[in-house]
C-alpha cells in the first residue's frame, strides 16, 4: 500500500491510526495525528513481517492510553504506549517528524529500525542507538497549533475537539 499526501487522524481504537501486517507500506508526505486512546500503539502498529517506509511524514499529537491494561504490561514489559510499536517488522523513517508525548518507537520482537534525518521527541537517548542513522535531532518542530480539547467551564463534560494545524512556523 502506498499513500502520499494523506492525513490519518482522529481514530479511536486499540491499534492507533495504522495497523499493518504481512505487507509493505510506503508513506510519503503523510500526517498521522490526533489518533487516541490506543492501548497498544497510538500512531502505528506494524506486525508479522510488515515493511514500512516513511518519508517526509509527520507523526504528532497522538494521545497515549490513560492506562495500559495490566496483562499488556506483563506481556510487553512496558508501562507506556509507544507512538509506533513493531513486532517482527522493518521500519525505515527518513526526513520525518515523530513528535508525540510518549515513547517514539518500541520494538517488541525481532524488528529492524532505521531513523535518518528526522526530528524525534523525547531526546535521541530515548531511541536505541543502533537505530539512529545520520542527521537526527530532537528539537521542538514548532507546529502552528496542536489539537486540543475545548471544554465549556460552565458545563462540565461539554467538550469538543479542536483540530490542530501541523504546518511548521517560520522563524
Amino acid at each position: 500500500l502506498s499513500l502520499s499526501y494523506c492525513m490519518i487522524n482522529q481514530n479511536r481504537n486499540a491499534m492507533g491510526g495504522i495497523y499493518a501486517g504481512r505487507s509493505t507500506l510506503e508513506l510519503d508526505h503523510t500526517l498521522i495525528c490526533e489518533n487516541g486512546q490506543g492501548t497498544i500503539a497510538t500512531a502505528m502498529l506494524l506486525v508479522s513481517q510488515c515493511k514500512a517506509y516513511l518519508s517526509h511524514c509527520t507523526i504528532a499529537n497522538n494521545a497515549p492510553a490513560v492506562e495500559i491494561p495490566p496483562e499488556l504490561v506483563a506481556e510487553l514489559g512496558i508501562d507506556i504506549t509507544p507512538s509506533i510499536l513493531l513486532e517482527s517488522s522493518e521500519l525505515t523513517v527518513a526526513n520525518s517528524i515523530i513528535w508525540d508525548g510518549n515513547m517514539p518507537v518500541l520494538d517488541y520482537s525481532n524488528s529492524s529500525v532505521h531513523l535518518m534525518y528526522s526530528d524525534i521527541s523525547g531526546g535521541l537517548e530515548a531511541i536505541d542507538p543502533n537505530w539512529l542513522g545520520s542527521g537526527n535531532l530532537s528539537e521542538d518542530p514548532g507546529f502552528a497549533a496542536l489539537g486540543h480539547q475545548d471544554c465549556d467551564p460552565n458545563a462540565p463534560g461539554d467538550c469538543s475537539w479542536i483540530s490542530g494545524d501541523y504546518h511548521l512556523l517560520s522563524e
